[in-house]
């Protein structure tokens, strides 16, 4: 008899453990506290994610509006065959590098930022060995020599390219803010 009752108290005291521990973990993972840092931490992620995406654009678009009145006006004058004996160009390389780090670092959540990244760093792998030639044409001063032959030619290879670069950078941007401003607003719903 003192064996069926320890069997018995030890079953019902694995009982009251098992129910015990399973209301336990109920009330801890879906009490609303529980849920809320759980949500935020989803969102913190999809923030982090971004992150390095927004500060590639960040950078390049700070100095292309430091140079705006110089770039722009440069490509005008290879756009139109205009000759100049300078020209500026936008830190392409930069961009490119840290898109790729971005990349390798995370992939973001968001099917339209990757796609976007991976439309841009493709143009990219095109445009720097074109807009390297032009900057260094004019760095070496070559069309002292050529009478500018070389940078028509450049020029017809670039402008298309830095057309091209422009409407996906513009997409690029545009998905970032987008998602941004998504996850800003997701945010401040969670604090209210």
């Amino acid at each position: 008899m003192k064996k069926g009752y320890i069997k018995l108290i030890l079953a019902v005291i694995l009982g009251i453990a098992v129910i015990g521990g399973g209301i336990y973990c109920a009330y801890h993972f879906l009490s609303n506290k529980a849920t809320t840092i759980l949500y935020r931490s989803t969102i913190e992620d999809k923030i982090n994610a971004l992150r390095p995406y927004i500060e590639a654009a960040d950078t390049f678009n700070l100095n292309s509006v430091a140079y705006t009145y110089q770039i722009q006006p440069t490509l005008e004058e290879l756009r139109n065959h205009t000759h100049n004996t300078s020209v500026t160009l936008p830190d392409y390389k930069k961009l490119k590098a840290q898109l790729e780090a971005a990349k390798e670092e995370s992939s973001t959540p968001y099917e339209d930022v990757n796609k976007a990244t991976d439309e841009l760093l493709t143009i990219l792998s095109q445009l720097i060995p074109v807009a390297d030639q032009l900057q260094n044409y004019y760095t070496d001063r070559t069309f002292e020599k050529d009478n500018f032959v070389g940078s028509d030619n450049l020029a017809s290879q670039y402008v298309p390219l830095a057309d091209q670069f422009n409407a996906a950078y513009n997409a690029y941007d545009l998905a970032l803010e987008n998602r941004n401003n998504e996850l800003y607003s997701e945010r401040m719903k969670r604090i209210r």
